[in-house]
């Protein structure tokens, strides 16, 4: 039908954005170095993987829900780490919140702190598995999430409090100011407190 066709376009060309940032992210990553290869492996991998994931919640998104009336459960996670500044590791975690459709924000310093949103518990989940698997980035550092909450809502893209992609934000006092206030209309205040102590 074409009213479907235009939504998988439409879906299309929301999704191109990505791909071009997270194959800019690679690039860099690889600065100095032959990159085409790695930016083409990642593109096949977002195509393979990515691809089906984002048209998968489309699919889902908008299929309503007969036992809450069209509504989606939203996770937000607070993410810890003992520190964060090194950019490929910064990089890495802007990788897979992207791969997931997570936005929010990073907080780079010490500690390093990510506050991440997303259409369901299962993508801010994954996020800590794939963090746990990528070793040969983060050597030995360790991210735990300190506190996750999930609300009801009847559209991911019009309810998200957090930007939609990953806002890096220093680690100054205006950057824990903005996490601060993030994590307050979240309801997850006193635990970015607890960690912070």
């Amino acid at each position: 039908s074409s009213a479907c066709s235009h939504d998988v376009r439409k879906c299309v060309m929301d999704a191109l954005p990505q791909l071009v940032q997270i194959c800019k992210w690679e690039a860099d990553a690889n600065k100095g170095q032959e990159a085409l290869f790695s930016v083409l492996m990642v593109a096949d991998t977002w195509s393979q993987n990515d691809w089906r994931n984002i048209i998968s919640r489309k699919v889902k998104a908008d299929a309503p829900n007969e036992e809450m009336g069209g509504a989606v459960e939203m996770c937000t996670s607070l993410v810890y780490t003992h520190h964060l500044v090194e950019t490929e590791k910064i990089q890495m975690v802007k990788k897979i919140a992207s791969k997931l459709s997570l936005g929010g924000y990073l907080r780079v310093g010490k500690p390093g702190l990510v506050l991440v949103e997303g259409a369901s518990e299962d993508d801010c989940d994954e996020m800590l598995r794939e963090l746990a698997h990528c070793r040969k980035v983060f050597y030995s550092m360790t991210f735990k999430s300190h506190g996750k909450t999930t609300r009801r809502v009847s559209d991911v893209n019009s309810s998200r409090l957090l930007p939609h992609k990953l806002s890096q934000l220093e680690g100054d006092k205006n950057g824990m100011d903005i996490l601060k206030e993030a994590c307050e209309k979240l309801g997850l205040a006193e635990v970015l407190e607890d960690v912070v102590e």
